[in-house]
């Protein structure tokens, strides 16, 4: 297929307005420019970088990423903690010291499997020595629900809320054990006395009246 394309030039007009042409073409190559720019900004997308069971990962709202094994069960909801930076739609980078604080992230696992078979061959020359194993990696599947930069004021506060409750009961515990130990020493402080004091005198009276009989005995 051939295509003849036919387009008339006016060069009267293009000699006489010289500098209007050149101000026209800066000014759709800025536009343009702009634009193209803006779209490109409108299709960034927030993510985050999350380090999950020691390895780090770029991750996006609604995608799926394998990691090593996790322990908990099929269908189960977790919370990552570990995020190291995050992007916001706008552009603005939340940067943590090693993590951020505030931030998390909510994920599901889906299934736990395996990953494809690797063969590890190892041979020894001139010793008659080789050996071939096959290892496959134990992987899960995760879906990525939410990015959460910070968590809500109303959350914030009802932690705070526990927090203060654990430490009332702490307190509570703890004078309940020294009021405890205080009765006690008592009680064995009084009891030493008594037998301190009973004792010495049943057995003084004994041998004062033993010591008279026999006096009265040798006497008759």
């Amino acid at each position: 297929m051939v295509y003849n394309f036919k387009v008339n030039y006016d060069i009267n007009n293009y000699k006489k307005n010289k500098t209007e042409i050149l101000c026209n073409f800066i000014f759709i190559i800025t536009f343009a420019f702009l634009k193209i720019f803006k779209k490109e900004r409108k299709g960034i997308k927030m993510f985050a970088i999350v380090d999950i069971a020691g390895q780090q990962f770029k991750v996006e709202k609604n995608q799926e990423i394998f990691v090593n094994r996790l322990k908990d069960k099929e269908g189960t909801k977790i919370e990552l903690k570990n995020i190291l930076l995050i992007e916001d739609d706008n552009g603005k980078t939340l940067v943590g010291t090693p993590f951020i604080g505030d931030a998390k992230i909510s994920a599901k696992i889906i299934t736990h499997l395996k990953a494809d078979k690797i063969i590890v061959f190892k041979k020894i020359r001139r010793k008659r020595f080789q050996k071939s194993n096959g290892h496959r990696q134990p992987l899960s599947k995760i879906l990525i629900e939410h990015i959460f930069e910070k968590q809500d004021n109303a959350k914030k506060t009802d932690a705070k809320a526990k927090e203060n409750t654990i430490k009332d009961e702490n307190t509570d515990k703890q004078t309940k054990k020294i009021i405890k130990p205080s009765v006690k020493t008592t009680i064995k402080a009084v009891k030493p006395s008594v037998k301190a004091t009973a004792k010495p005198s049943v057995k003084k009276v004994v041998k004062t009246t033993a010591k008279k009989t026999t006096k009265t005995e040798k006497s008759k």
